[in-house]
């Protein structure tokens, strides 16, 4: 412990000292800008400006500057010889402070500086947060007032529409990309609501240099700029906003209630975030982008040489008399005034030399392959912080699969769902906010308004996915009974609650959810062709219609969603009241609930449709016919594209049949229904090839 005390005491001192000289260069730098005030040459703020971007460039080069204790601390290596870390305590987090990061407001400010130099001058920096921005916010996010009770549906539609003209009037679709930037560069995103007098609100960024410690206040209370109480700095009741025009060392002091506040990197209690291009990943892209660059320069440079002429066994007098005599002329140099040799060479040239001359082939591309693989590393050092595949900061998929890394398992869609949530946080608060400075002077906007609806959040998904697919899936997956509309619901990232006050909203105005069993009627065939009659028509007994036994659809109930009970569930539930009461929560509609407690009484199976594998394949079979006729008509009048759509029925009608006599009668349904499209003119086959 005396070795350590010894050396704390010594690090202490050099703190000190080091302290004493900045306050020392701070206050020379202060005269210095009064003198160049009074001379005119240039206002503070601007000397200031220009100051800071000429000190950005010493600390380009390294970061000690940055953290004067770094060569102290090292935080990366315990066998320098010295003690390693030291110890925490509680006064490295006083008053939001993020030791050993940043104690002070001119430490957050350099490093924000550094980043935003880094995003502003670095194309793979700029990349990586324009490609994290458009799948994390993509265009923009969906915003939807819900009623939070019964009787609040009018109320909800009043707030969505001063939501909407909201958004419309502040471009919050272009805001919202920006302050997911803002917040990755510059460590936060902020924004401030203003309320006018008709109930209408504006919203404006502010900049992270705007908040800062006001004159006057002390660090304790007022430190980087955010009041707080000192034993709770997670709580912001007040921030100090400086003016970027005028008096810039007057702070007007703002309600926390009228500011949306962001940092990130950090965690509850720090003050102020800490942007993206730090240490690490500032360390990754810079040195990619300077190896990538210098690869540039480097190339350029070898491929401007033609040819290398060496001459063997003749001193360098000789070799520059030759030069000049086989120059075609010469020309001043610019940057030097010597007078540099030029040589011309014609096209189909025929060189004659004598036996000391060699030539030698150009060094294009000398040691680039070993250079590309580490700005290959290096980008994917880059990133790691998002979880990201490499192409999004190579722009280089070759190294792995582009839809395997969209899928819902992989890190970086889940990276990207965690993100999304943080982020709809302050937009949720935002519009919130937007809805009590409506209220008492736009109508239909209560006080209670937070109590009678709900402001959901919702951003682009992440997942690249087969809408149709997933859709015929789900659909059969009720259908068969295997699954439940609230899991669909879950899986498309809806609330099933939500989605049934939807509905019952709908079927209020009007609406009717489609009913599953009605015959298609007859579409007309592509142009020119033969009508092939409805997918369901025929006057035998292998007709569409009498596909499936009698079945009385009548006395079946469907739940919320439209889709038929499953009838293996009505049974269950019959013995079983924690599955009936289950069932009569997805079928609330008095007409459909009188059909369920029906049965639940009585106690009579229900006719379910059963499907006959040996009518089905017959049917399908002479559906598939019927359009090979078709589509041989087609070929023989020349009209390739119709022939090769409409054997792509034929060849799925077949398929049908075959799952019909294997009993997969679902999945035979959706391949018919797919066939039918490519009759009718919906689908079309993409390749000219008709065995396809």
């Amino acid at each position: 412990m005396g070795i350590f005390r010894d050396w704390l005491d010594a690090r202490s001192a050099r703190l000190k000292e080091q302290a004493t000289r900045s306050r020392a260069e701070l206050q020379r730098q202060q005269r210095r800008l009064q003198l160049a005030s009074m001379n005119g040459t240039k206002s503070p703020s601007e000397l200031l400006e220009m100051q800071i971007l000429e000190s950005s460039e010493p600390l380009w080069g390294g970061w000690d500057r940055v953290n004067f204790m770094a060569n102290d601390l090292d935080r990366y290596d315990f066998a320098r010889g010295g003690p390693g870390f030291p110890m925490g305590t509680p006064s490295q987090r006083k008053n939001g402070a993020d030791w050993p990061f940043y104690q002070n407001e001119t430490e957050h400010g350099v490093l924000v500086m550094a980043s935003r130099i880094a995003f502003g001058t670095i194309t793979k920096a700029e990349g990586l947060i324009n490609g994290m921005s458009c799948y994390v916010v993509g265009d923009g996010a969906t915003i939807r007032v819900m009623p939070k009770a019964e009787g609040s549906e009018e109320t909800a539609k009043a707030a969505q529409k001063v939501i909407d003209a909201f958004r419309l009037a502040n471009h919050m679709e272009e805001r919202e990309e920006e302050f997911f930037g803002d917040s990755r560069v510059d460590g936060e995103g902020i924004w401030r609501l203003f309320a006018l007098e008709d109930g209408r609100s504006e919203v404006r960024n502010v900049w992270p240099e705007q908040i800062r410690q006001p004159a006057g206040e002390s660090f304790e209370d007022f430190g980087f700029g955010i009041r707080t109480d000192q034993d709770d700095a997670e709580t912001h009741l007040e921030y100090a906003i400086h003016p970027t025009t005028g008096d810039v060392h007057e702070a007007e002091f703002v309600s926390a209630d009228q500011i949306i506040f962001m940092p990130i990197n950090v965690r509850r209690g720090i003050k102020r975030g800490l942007p993206d291009f730090t240490w690490g990943l500032l360390d990754a892209v810079k040195n990619s982008s300077k190896l990538s660059t210098k690869m540039g320069i480097g190339s350029a440079m070898q491929a401007s040489i033609a040819f290398i002429r060496q001459h063997t066994g003749v001193p360098g007098s000789a070799i520059r008399a030759f030069a000049s005599s086989d120059a075609s002329y010469t020309r001043a140099n610019q940057f030097t005034g010597v007078l540099d040799n030029v040589k011309h060479f014609e096209d189909a040239l025929v060189v004659d030399t004598n036996e000391n001359t060699e030539f030698l082939g150009s060094p294009y591309n000398a040691g680039i392959a070993s250079h590309i693989d580490v700005v290959k590393l290096l980008d994917r050092v880059a990133c790691v912080k998002y979880n990201a595949p490499e192409w999004l900061g190579s722009a280089d998929a070759s190294n792995n699969n582009f839809a395997s890394s969209l899928v819902g398992e992989s890190p970086f869609v889940k990276r990207v769902g965690a993100m999304q949530k943080r982020y709809s946080r302050p937009i949720r608060t935002l519009h919130e906010r937007v809805l009590l400075n409506a209220v008492g002077k736009i109508d239909g906007i209560p006080a209670n308004i937070l109590s009678l609806v709900e402001v959901k959040v919702t951003f682009p998904n992440p997942q690249a996915r087969d809408r149709l697919q997933e859709s015929q899936r789900a659909t059969i997956r009720l259908q068969n009974g295997t699954t439940s509309p609230q899991r669909i619901a879950d899986e498309d990232g809806d609330d099933w609650k939500k989605v049934r006050e939807e509905i019952t909203q709908a079927r209020a105005e009007g609406w009717e959810p489609p009913q599953g069993g009605a015959e298609k009627e007859a579409k007309p065939a592509l142009p020119g062709m033969p009508q092939l009659g409805p997918m369901e028509s025929s006057e035998d007994e292998d007709d569409y219609g009498a596909i499936f036994e009698a079945w009385d659809e009548s006395k079946h109930p469907r739940d919320d969603a439209g889709h038929f009970v499953n009838a293996d569930a009505m049974i269950a539930a019959r013995s079983d009241p924690a599955k009936a009461e289950e069932l009569r929560s997805q079928v609330t509609y008095p007409e459909q609930r009188a059909k369920l407690d029906a049965f639940l009484k009585d106690g009579k199976k229900p006719k379910t449709r059963k499907p006959n594998a040996k009518k089905l394949d017959k049917a399908a079979t002479k559906r598939a016919n019927e359009i090979m006729k078709a589509a041989s008509e087609a070929q023989k009048s020349g009209d390739a594209e119709r022939a090769r759509n409409l054997y792509a029925a034929a060849y799925g009608y077949h398929k049908a049949a075959g799952m019909h006599e294997d009993g997969q009668h679902a999945m035979a349904e959706a391949v018919k229904k797919a066939a039918e499209e490519f009759v009718t003119g919906e689908r079309k086959m993409a390749s000219k090839n008709a065995t396809d």
